[in-house]
């Protein structure tokens, strides 16, 4: 059978549009990003022509892509395709995280395995304010698994537990206290189709790291079984609720809290607030 008369780029235009769907960037943002008539991004869509080589490299940073990739001729073997962006701390990475918070439908996910630190008061103020309404409107699950080096991150997260209490909001600890062996990495999962990575060394403030955001069928793949992997080790701190926080509190005490100041403890979680650079998240 012939092939269907296609335009003369046809493979790179419906490059272009599905990468940038899937960035949620309409035609008009993307032409105001890299400088261009809305017309254009229209016509390299529709393959009628290619952008002049001045604006390929501009095209490619906009849309996270690699120019390479992004202009071969060659036939895509799928038809979704993985893009990975660098997003440096703090200018970007707010941003994009409130972005993805308002497109995500159902569920993020956390895991903090790094960064023995308390989150620092002036990061992600803004997503996290967002976040903290979405979670008490019940319109998003949260379910982290975090390793706790100190009592004093625990108690942050101790404060989520009794904000949120009868809210979709898991938390489960996993190696409690682990100080020999840093796993460097923290990430969140935005309904399993997007990921922001990021790997930052303990002994440096949050606000200096770079993280990744990522994309596509082998970060899904990935992230599927490894966050199982995670929740099977894990154990299980809160399920929504505050009613039990016998987990909670033993694990407190085997990182040092004495059993009498098991109530203060609690007290001290209750009076924390968002002002204080404590969560929703980290």
């Amino acid at each position: 059978m012939d092939k269907p008369n296609r335009s003369p780029h046809h493979n790179i235009g419906r490059r272009i549009a599905q990468v940038r769907k899937q960035k949620a960037l309409t035609r008009a943002e993307l032409a105001a990003m890299i400088r261009v008539d809305v017309s254009s991004i229209g016509g390299w869509e529709a393959g009628k022509r290619l952008p002049r080589v001045g604006q390929r490299a501009r095209l490619a940073k906009a849309l996270g892509s690699e120019v390479e990739w992004l202009f071969s001729q060659e036939e895509d073997g799928s038809s979704e395709q993985w893009s990975i962006t660098a997003l440096i701390r703090p200018l970007v990475m707010d941003e994009v995280l409130q972005d993805l918070t308002a497109r995500t439908k159902e569920y993020v996910r956390i895991f903090r395995l790094a960064d023995a630190g308390t989150t620092q008061p002036f990061a992600q103020t803004a997503w996290r304010r967002q976040l903290d309404d979405r979670i008490r409107r019940r319109t998003l699950a949260v379910e982290r698994v975090e390793v706790f080096y100190s009592l004093e991150r625990l108690k942050e997260v101790l404060s989520n537990i009794l904000r949120y209490d009868g809210c979709h909001y898991r938390v489960r600890t996993y190696c409690t206290g682990m100080s020999d062996i840093v796993p460097a990495l923290n990430g969140y999962i935005f309904d399993g189709e997007e990921f922001v990575l990021s790997a930052r060394q303990s002994d440096l403030p949050s606000a200096n790291g770079s993280s990744l955001r990522l994309a596509g069928p082998p970060f899904k793949a990935f992230f599927r079984e490894y966050w199982a992997n995670l929740r099977e080790r894990g154990t299980l701190l809160c399920a929504g609720n505050a009613n039990d926080l016998s987990a909670l509190r033993t694990v407190a005490q085997l990182m040092g809290l004495p059993a009498r100041l098991w109530q203060s403890f609690v007290a001290d979680a209750r009076a924390l607030s968002l002002a204080d650079g404590t969560p929703p998240l980290p």
